[in-house]
């Protein structure tokens, strides 16, 4: 979503703020301030972006505005990093918290909030499970006890599929509802290839096309096409370890993995020994790794390749998720893989593991 998009709707809901009738009000009061700011963002984008604001006085402050038929924004304090989502209709809602717990706002008056409310109570223990694990986790990890650590990361992946699957269920049970949509955003749509990205657009009740998370997933899905199987990989420069400039058309004559991780994420640090042999077997054949992070610390990042024996090129912005290969290749969750041929074109975006070890067996 564009900040120029948005512009827009900031424009619309001044425009609207004069017809309180036929609008939103939101009403906000926060019991333990009587100054401030508070602000309505973006809630699609990796950064947030202001849409509107309201100055408090006397810890009362409302909002005005038009949508649709749904939308759904970030509530933040200013000088606050802390965000809570809330779901927009064109009625009263009433909203009471404290400036230090946003997350914990009391909101009513919007039966699409009721609806996320439900979704949360039902997730609760499952995110207080997976809590009380990643504790456990950080304690073997710093111990080095990687006997348990491997079976803590287990049974979070676990809890994680169970999430996916309950929020999977929810979504199929409440088509109608905007918090599908952004059920789908938070949960699924990192995994979701093409074909299922369409059938997510096509399922989409009408009246619900003309939000912020359906406009993003279009986007999106106009995106995945230019990456599907068969189409000509752009190409990007990069650096390496020794500041030298790598573009993937360097490799041009081989068949290429491009594989985005980085220092910090778990998952890929998992999968570097699985990569490690199969660019020690398909090598010889004409098989190449290009590891591009998305670290922004380039010592983490160094000591991340040493300690993982990542012997193939390795290039990096240091921007973590602000590169521009992130949006041109259509990356939202890490790792992500892209293999493509001696020409330069997609053969698969994303396989699983096992699916990339049959593609090169059939290749090589």
């Amino acid at each position: 979503m564009t900040v120029k998009n948005f512009s827009l709707i900031l424009l619309a809901l001044s425009f609207f703020g004069c017809q309180k009738n036929d609008g939103y009000k939101i009403n906000v009061s926060v019991t333990d301030s009587q100054s401030g700011m508070l602000y309505l963002l973006t809630a699609i984008d990796r950064k947030p972006v202001p849409v509107d604001s309201v100055i408090l006085k006397d810890g009362k402050g409302t909002f005005f505005g038009k949508v649709d038929n749904s939308e759904i924004f970030l509530l933040k304090f200013e000088n606050s990093q802390e965000t809570t989502p809330l779901f927009i209709e064109n009625s009263e809602i009433n909203i009471v918290l404290q400036s230090d717990d946003i997350k914990n706002a009391k909101i009513s008056g919007s039966k699409s909030q009721n609806l996320y409310e439900d979704f949360l109570k039902q997730l609760a223990p499952f995110d207080s499970e997976r809590q009380l694990l990643r504790e456990q986790y950080k304690v073997h990890f710093q111990s080095n006890d990687i006997e348990e650590v491997r079976k803590i990361e287990t049974e979070i992946d676990n809890i994680d599929k169970k999430r996916t699957e309950m929020a999977q269920s929810f979504v199929e049970n409440n088509r109608n509802s905007i918090v599908s949509l952004f059920l789908i955003r938070r949960f699924l749509i990192f995994t979701a290839d093409y074909q299922e990205l369409s059938e997510i657009l096509a399922q989409t009740p009408q009246e619900l096309r003309q939000n912020s998370i359906y406009r993003f997933f279009a986007q999106r899905l106009q995106l995945m096409e230019s990456l599907l199987p068969g189409k000509q990989i752009s190409d990007y420069s990069f650096q390496n370890t020794e500041g030298e400039m790598v573009n993937i058309s360097d490799f041009r004559g081989k068949y290429l993995l491009l594989d985005f991780w980085a220092s910090w994420c778990p998952d890929c640090r998992k999968v570097n020994p699985q990569n490690a042999l199969l660019y020690n077997k398909y090598k010889p054949k004409g098989f190449e790794i290009l590891g591009i992070s998305l670290d922004n610390d380039r010592q983490k990042w160094i000591e991340a390749i040493e300690k993982d024996k990542l012997t193939w090129t390795q290039v990096s912005e240091l921007k973590r998720w602000d590169t521009d290969a992130v949006k041109l290749f259509g990356i939202m969750a890490i790792p992500t893989i892209i293999l493509i041929d001696d020409k330069g074109i997609i053969v698969a975006y994303n396989p699983s593991h096992e699916r990339l070890e049959e593609i090169l067996e059939e290749i090589f």
